[in-house]
């Protein structure tokens, strides 16, 4: 399979480019709706929904170790090398 970002990156880089990625994590309704339990609630177990209607997850759960550093590491180490890296 061929890997467009890794292809972006190197070109970008070659030609002197910097390049920059935002990274969105917290607001995952797809996590949020398979593990439940790293969901954020209200302490009554009832999920909490933002105004988009996502879910958000907690940062105090396997959420982070086992999705969110995983995915940073492979951004920012074995893939493309970024110039900047925008969490939010």
């Amino acid at each position: 399979m061929e890997d467009v970002v890794r292809e972006i990156s190197e070109t970008c880089h070659e030609n002197g480019i910097k390049i920059m990625f935002y990274y969105s994590c917290c607001v995952d309704d797809y996590m949020a709706s398979v593990h439940p339990n790293w969901s954020m609630n209200d302490g009554k177990k009832d999920l909490v929904w933002d105004a988009c209607d996502c879910g958000l997850v907690c940062f105090n759960s396997l959420y982070t170790d086992e999705v969110v550093l995983p995915q940073l590491e492979e951004l920012t180490i074995e893939f493309t090398n970024p110039d900047c890296v925008s969490i939010f």
